[in-house]
């Protein structure tokens, strides 16, 4: 059989060639193009109206929930870049708002109601079943 052999009782199969038709690469282009562009921070932000799990990031010292702003600023430290270079990459955005963030909302216990808030939405949605 082409592609399959068996040497020294152990079995080695080749790797398939991908066999796309080009129908189907140009009609994937098409669907793509429609799709509509949008950047991570403000998906991340829709998430976050829709869920609200960005209000379990209270302040540590005064438990005061964080305004629009902060939010912001919130959803920007989440995406995990690294804070210098989300600084860099945010226009507005400086390290020393995301750090004082970090340090004073994203604390381990806000993180884990965050994160609950987040699969209790999931676990609530009607998804269909094939």
């Amino acid at each position: 059989m082409d592609g399959v052999s068996l040497e020294k009782g152990k079995l080695s199969l080749a790797r398939l060639e991908k066999d796309v038709p080009k129908e189907a690469k140009k009609f994937s282009a098409s669907l793509y193009q429609m799709l509509p562009r949008i950047k991570l921070i403000e998906l991340l932000m829709g998430v976050a109206y829709i869920t609200r799990f960005h209000e379990q990031f209270t302040h540590a010292s005064n438990n005061r929930k964080s305004d629009k702003e902060e939010t912001i600023i919130i959803m920007a430290a989440l995406l995990g870049m690294g804070l210098s270079k989300m600084a860099e990459a945010t226009p507005g955005l400086t390290y020393k708002q995301l750090a004082n963030v970090s340090q004073w909302r994203m604390y381990e216990e806000a993180m884990n109601k965050a994160q609950a808030v987040l699969v209790n939405f999931h676990h609530k949605l009607q998804l269909p079943f094939y």
